[in-house]
Formats: C-alpha cells, structure tokens, sequence
C-alpha cells in the first residue's frame, strides 16, 4: 500500500534515483548532468526502493492501468 510518507519520500529521492517513469528526473539530459554526482549512490537500496516505488505506481502519460 503506499502511503503519504512513501511518496513524500519518493519526491524527494527522485533527483538522486532518477526514476524512468518521472518525466524530469528520468530523462537523459538530466541522468546525464547529474551523473558526476550521483554515481556512487545509485545502487543504495533507498533509490532502489524509490525507481521501484516509481514503477509499480507510476503510470506513464497517456497510459492506463
């Protein structure tokens, strides 16, 4: 079930996770500016949790579940 706390979470982890699904965060030209920065923590297990909390919840645009 997810929770207020988790997508509060979520908001604020996605510049550093970097989720597919967020329109910003997970475009290249953004992956590719932050990378300098943010290589040595993407495989923590909280931004992994987020790009998955993103991928179960997250419906792309002009998509439905």
């Amino acid at each position: 079930r997810l929770t207020v706390a988790d997508i509060s979470a979520c908001a604020l982890l996605a510049p550093l996770a970097t989720p597919d699904q967020h329109p910003v965060y997970g475009s290249q030209v953004y992956r590719d500016f932050v990378a300098p920065v943010t290589t040595e923590w993407t495989t923590r297990p909280a931004l992994e949790w987020v790009r998955d909390t993103y991928r179960r919840h997250r419906v792309p645009k002009g998509k439905n579940r």
